[in-house]
């Protein structure tokens, strides 16, 4: 093997190999559009609270109306696609609690993704890496790759 070739070869595997060793930590690009829309809707949650006093209590109600003016059922916040609570492979689900609300997020068959998201208002969002539904409790994103 000539000695050009043998240094392309080194040279390709000396810029391949951080690549390779960081691939893990990429976030592909539906789980990149999948938290772009996580935080699509906190932001439209905030918005619908200055509006009605209060944070919505479905996907719906941060959606486009069907027809007519915007309301506190039909905010037009989010995109008709996200109001239906699925998008880009994920299964969008906004829970109201007492004062408050929760967004879980898994994606629609598992395989393609096996990570699964939960954020609330202080729009931190936590990532599971697994089928279970994540939590308050699991790792915030960002800071799973440093835990590793």
């Amino acid at each position: 093997m000539s000695r050009v070739i043998r240094c392309g070869i080194i040279c390709a595997g000396a810029l391949l190999l951080p690549l390779i060793l960081w691939t893990p930590r990429i976030i592909a690009p539906r789980e990149t559009s999948c938290v772009k829309a996580i935080t699509t809707i906190n932001t439209a949650q905030v918005q619908y609270y200055s509006n009605y006093g209060r944070y919505a209590a479905s996907l719906r109600e941060l959606g486009p109306p069907a027809s007519g003016a915007e309301g506190p059922s039909a905010a037009g916040l989010i995109e008709r696609d996200l109001a239906s609570g699925e998008k880009g492979g994920y299964k969008f689900a906004l829970t109201p609690t007492a004062t408050s609300y929760t967004i879980s997020v898994a994606p629609s068959q598992f395989g393609t993704s096996d990570k699964t998201y939960y954020s609330d208002p202080p729009m931190r969002i936590h990532v599971h890496e697994g089928r279970e539904l994540a939590t308050e409790n699991d790792p915030v994103l960002g800071e799973t790759a440093q835990r590793r």
